[in-house]
Protein backbone atom coordinates (compact mmCIF):
# COMPACT_ATOMS: atom_id res chain seq x y z
CA UNK A 1 0.00 0.00 0.00
CA UNK A 2 1.28 3.55 -0.68
CA UNK A 3 2.33 5.70 2.29
CA UNK A 4 2.05 9.49 1.94
CA UNK A 5 3.63 12.28 3.92
CA UNK A 6 1.56 15.11 5.46
CA UNK A 7 2.21 17.31 2.45
CA UNK A 8 0.83 14.61 0.16
CA UNK A 9 4.12 13.35 -1.15
CA UNK A 10 4.43 9.57 -1.76
CA UNK A 11 7.31 8.51 0.42
CA UNK A 12 7.08 4.72 0.55
CA UNK A 13 5.09 1.56 -0.08
CA UNK A 14 4.14 -0.81 2.66
CA UNK A 15 3.50 -4.41 1.73
CA UNK A 16 3.92 -8.05 2.69
CA UNK A 17 5.62 -10.94 1.02
CA UNK A 18 4.24 -14.46 1.30
CA UNK A 19 5.94 -17.71 0.45
CA UNK A 20 3.45 -19.44 -1.87
CA UNK A 21 5.75 -22.28 -2.84
CA UNK A 22 3.63 -24.94 -1.16
CA UNK A 23 0.45 -23.63 -2.74
CA UNK A 24 2.01 -23.56 -6.20
CA UNK A 25 3.39 -27.06 -5.70
CA UNK A 26 -0.06 -28.26 -4.60
CA UNK A 27 -1.67 -26.65 -7.65
CA UNK A 28 0.90 -28.28 -9.95
CA UNK A 29 0.37 -31.66 -8.27
CA UNK A 30 -3.40 -31.30 -8.67
CA UNK A 31 -3.04 -30.46 -12.36
CA UNK A 32 -0.76 -33.47 -12.84
CA UNK A 33 -3.20 -35.73 -11.01
CA UNK A 34 -6.12 -34.48 -13.11
CA UNK A 35 -4.14 -35.02 -16.31
CA UNK A 36 -3.26 -38.57 -15.26
CA UNK A 37 -6.88 -39.29 -14.41
CA UNK A 38 -8.02 -37.91 -17.76
CA UNK A 39 -5.51 -40.04 -19.66
CA UNK A 40 -6.45 -43.12 -17.62
CA UNK A 41 -10.14 -42.64 -18.36
CA UNK A 42 -9.44 -42.21 -22.06
CA UNK A 43 -7.20 -45.29 -22.17
CA UNK A 44 -9.70 -47.49 -20.33
CA UNK A 45 -12.79 -46.27 -22.20
CA UNK A 46 -14.26 -44.88 -19.00
CA UNK A 47 -15.96 -41.80 -17.59
CA UNK A 48 -16.91 -40.45 -14.16
CA UNK A 49 -20.08 -38.82 -12.91
CA UNK A 50 -21.63 -37.12 -9.87
CA UNK A 51 -25.29 -36.80 -8.92
CA UNK A 52 -26.63 -34.37 -6.30
CA UNK A 53 -29.83 -35.77 -4.78
CA UNK A 54 -31.03 -32.40 -3.47
CA UNK A 55 -30.62 -30.37 -6.67
CA UNK A 56 -30.69 -33.33 -9.11
CA UNK A 57 -27.65 -31.75 -10.75
CA UNK A 58 -25.44 -34.12 -12.75
CA UNK A 59 -21.76 -33.66 -13.56
CA UNK A 60 -20.15 -35.79 -16.29
CA UNK A 61 -16.59 -36.09 -17.48
CA UNK A 62 -15.96 -35.33 -21.15
CA UNK A 63 -15.55 -38.99 -22.07
CA UNK A 64 -18.89 -39.90 -20.56
CA UNK A 65 -20.80 -38.03 -23.26
CA UNK A 66 -19.16 -40.14 -25.95
CA UNK A 67 -19.84 -43.38 -24.08
CA UNK A 68 -23.51 -42.45 -23.81
CA UNK A 69 -23.61 -41.56 -27.50
CA UNK A 70 -24.60 -38.00 -26.63
CA UNK A 71 -23.43 -34.53 -27.60
CA UNK A 72 -22.91 -31.82 -24.96
CA UNK A 73 -24.80 -29.51 -27.31
CA UNK A 74 -27.97 -31.51 -26.53
CA UNK A 75 -28.19 -29.80 -23.15
CA UNK A 76 -26.76 -29.96 -19.65
CA UNK A 77 -26.00 -33.33 -18.10
CA UNK A 78 -29.10 -34.77 -16.45
CA UNK A 79 -30.68 -38.02 -15.33
CA UNK A 80 -33.36 -37.63 -18.00
CA UNK A 81 -30.78 -37.24 -20.76
CA UNK A 82 -28.92 -40.30 -19.51
CA UNK A 83 -32.13 -42.37 -19.33
CA UNK A 84 -32.88 -41.49 -22.94
CA UNK A 85 -29.49 -42.96 -23.92
CA UNK A 86 -30.32 -46.36 -22.37
CA UNK A 87 -31.76 -49.10 -24.57
CA UNK A 88 -35.56 -49.17 -23.99
CA UNK A 89 -35.48 -52.84 -23.02
CA UNK A 90 -32.94 -52.13 -20.26
CA UNK A 91 -34.50 -49.00 -18.75
CA UNK A 92 -37.04 -50.62 -16.37
CA UNK A 93 -34.38 -52.76 -14.71
CA UNK A 94 -31.93 -49.86 -14.43
CA UNK A 95 -34.54 -47.54 -12.92
CA UNK A 96 -35.62 -50.19 -10.40
CA UNK A 97 -32.04 -50.83 -9.24
CA UNK A 98 -31.35 -47.10 -8.77
CA UNK A 99 -34.61 -46.46 -6.91
CA UNK A 100 -33.90 -49.37 -4.57
CA UNK A 101 -30.32 -48.20 -3.92
CA UNK A 102 -31.35 -44.59 -3.23
CA UNK A 103 -34.15 -45.66 -0.87
CA UNK A 104 -31.66 -47.76 1.12
CA UNK A 105 -28.68 -45.42 0.77
CA UNK A 106 -26.49 -48.13 -0.73
CA UNK A 107 -24.20 -48.41 -3.73
CA UNK A 108 -25.21 -50.02 -7.00
CA UNK A 109 -23.85 -51.70 -10.11
CA UNK A 110 -25.58 -51.32 -13.48
CA UNK A 111 -25.12 -52.98 -16.86
CA UNK A 112 -26.97 -51.78 -19.94
CA UNK A 113 -26.89 -51.23 -23.69
CA UNK A 114 -26.69 -47.82 -25.30
CA UNK A 115 -29.77 -46.95 -27.33
CA UNK A 116 -29.47 -46.63 -31.10
CA UNK A 117 -26.03 -48.23 -31.36
CA UNK A 118 -25.45 -51.30 -33.54
CA UNK A 119 -23.72 -53.56 -32.80
CA UNK A 120 -24.68 -52.96 -29.17
CA UNK A 121 -22.37 -50.99 -26.92
CA UNK A 122 -22.43 -52.35 -23.36
CA UNK A 123 -21.68 -50.13 -20.39
CA UNK A 124 -21.15 -50.89 -16.70
CA UNK A 125 -21.48 -48.31 -13.95
CA UNK A 126 -20.69 -48.52 -10.25
CA UNK A 127 -22.02 -45.80 -7.97
CA UNK A 128 -21.20 -45.08 -4.33
CA UNK A 129 -23.23 -42.88 -1.95
CA UNK A 130 -21.76 -39.60 -0.69
CA UNK A 131 -22.59 -38.48 2.85
CA UNK A 132 -22.78 -35.16 4.64
CA UNK A 133 -21.31 -34.45 8.08
CA UNK A 134 -24.19 -36.19 9.87
CA UNK A 135 -24.05 -39.29 7.67
CA UNK A 136 -27.02 -38.52 5.43
CA UNK A 137 -26.71 -39.60 1.79
CA UNK A 138 -26.63 -36.41 -0.27
CA UNK A 139 -25.53 -37.77 -3.63
CA UNK A 140 -23.75 -40.40 -5.61
CA UNK A 141 -20.43 -40.57 -7.39
CA UNK A 142 -19.34 -43.27 -9.79
CA UNK A 143 -17.58 -44.52 -12.86
CA UNK A 144 -18.77 -45.91 -16.19
CA UNK A 145 -16.78 -48.51 -18.17
CA UNK A 146 -17.20 -49.71 -21.74
CA UNK A 147 -17.49 -53.51 -21.37
CA UNK A 148 -18.54 -54.25 -24.95
CA UNK A 149 -15.52 -56.47 -25.65
CA UNK A 150 -16.14 -58.48 -22.49
CA UNK A 151 -19.83 -58.92 -23.26
CA UNK A 152 -19.05 -60.03 -26.82
CA UNK A 153 -16.55 -62.58 -25.48
CA UNK A 154 -19.10 -63.91 -22.98
CA UNK A 155 -21.78 -64.20 -25.67
CA UNK A 156 -19.35 -66.00 -27.97
CA UNK A 157 -18.44 -68.39 -25.15
CA UNK A 158 -22.10 -69.13 -24.45
CA UNK A 159 -22.72 -69.79 -28.14
CA UNK A 160 -19.75 -72.17 -28.25
CA UNK A 161 -20.97 -73.99 -25.15
CA UNK A 162 -24.44 -74.36 -26.67
CA UNK A 163 -23.04 -75.76 -29.91
CA UNK A 164 -20.93 -78.23 -27.92
CA UNK A 165 -23.94 -79.27 -25.84
CA UNK A 166 -26.00 -79.85 -28.97
CA UNK A 167 -23.17 -81.82 -30.59
CA UNK A 168 -22.81 -84.03 -27.52
CA UNK A 169 -26.55 -84.56 -27.36
CA UNK A 170 -26.63 -85.50 -31.04
CA UNK A 171 -23.70 -87.88 -30.59
CA UNK A 172 -25.44 -89.47 -27.61
CA UNK A 173 -28.54 -90.05 -29.71
CA UNK A 174 -26.45 -91.72 -32.40
CA UNK A 175 -24.69 -93.94 -29.87
CA UNK A 176 -28.02 -94.87 -28.29
CA UNK A 177 -29.44 -95.82 -31.68
CA UNK A 178 -26.38 -97.93 -32.40
CA UNK A 179 -26.66 -99.78 -29.09
CA UNK A 180 -30.34 -100.38 -29.69
CA UNK A 181 -29.43 -101.84 -33.09
CA UNK A 182 -26.97 -104.20 -31.37
CA UNK A 183 -29.70 -105.24 -28.96
CA UNK A 184 -32.09 -105.95 -31.81
CA UNK A 185 -29.46 -108.08 -33.54
CA UNK A 186 -28.96 -110.01 -30.35
CA UNK A 187 -32.65 -110.64 -29.94
CA UNK A 188 -32.90 -111.85 -33.52
CA UNK A 189 -29.91 -114.13 -33.18
CA UNK A 190 -31.12 -115.73 -29.96
CA UNK A 191 -33.91 -117.23 -31.96
CA UNK A 192 -31.56 -118.81 -34.45
CA UNK A 193 -28.15 -119.37 -32.85
CA UNK A 194 -26.76 -120.77 -29.64
CA UNK A 195 -25.94 -118.38 -26.78
CA UNK A 196 -22.14 -118.44 -27.20
CA UNK A 197 -22.46 -117.53 -30.86
CA UNK A 198 -24.86 -114.72 -30.00
CA UNK A 199 -22.55 -113.24 -27.38
CA UNK A 200 -19.58 -113.36 -29.75
CA UNK A 201 -21.45 -111.53 -32.52
CA UNK A 202 -22.79 -108.90 -30.13
CA UNK A 203 -19.33 -108.28 -28.70
CA UNK A 204 -17.84 -107.89 -32.18
CA UNK A 205 -20.60 -105.54 -33.24
CA UNK A 206 -20.35 -103.42 -30.10
CA UNK A 207 -16.56 -103.21 -30.37
CA UNK A 208 -16.83 -102.01 -33.97
CA UNK A 209 -19.41 -99.37 -33.02
CA UNK A 210 -17.28 -98.03 -30.20
CA UNK A 211 -14.47 -97.39 -32.63
CA UNK A 212 -16.67 -95.43 -35.01
CA UNK A 213 -15.51 -91.76 -34.88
Amino acid sequence: HPYFAEDGRLVRYIGTTLDVTERKEAEAALQTSEARLRHTLEATEAGIWEWDLATHANTWSVGLWRLYGLDPAQGPASAALWCDSIHPDDRPVIEAIIQNAVSRGTGFTLTWRVAGVEPPRWLLSRGQPQHDVVGKVVGYRGIVLDITARQQAELALRATEERLRQALASDLQVRTAQLEAVRDIGLELTRELDLDRVLTLILQRATALLHVP
